[in-house]
């Protein structure tokens, strides 16, 4: 799970500046990625690193911009 907090200078209009909010990604959401070099995949668990394609929203906000670098593995491989 991915977890930001917007302070008070990024809330929306009509909400109290006394609390943030928390956005929260959940677990298992689906992200768009693209790999940055050629990975020949060789087992289940092996790790991937791959650039965000678009953003992750939560609550209509950006948490994750286009762009981020993220970490992965391989959960599943089939015969082609």
């Amino acid at each position: 799970m991915l977890v930001g907090v917007l302070g008070p200078a990024s809330l929306a209009a009509g909400q109290s500046h006394d609390a943030p909010v928390q956005l929260i990604v959940e677990k298992g959401t689906p992200l768009r990625v693209a790999l940055d070099r050629r990975v020949i995949i060789k087992r289940v668990g092996q790790p991937v690193e791959a650039v965000l394609d678009e953003p992750v929203f939560a609550s209509d906000r950006i948490v994750i911009p286009a762009g981020t670098k993220v970490l992965g593995h391989v959960a599943q491989r089939t015969s082609v």
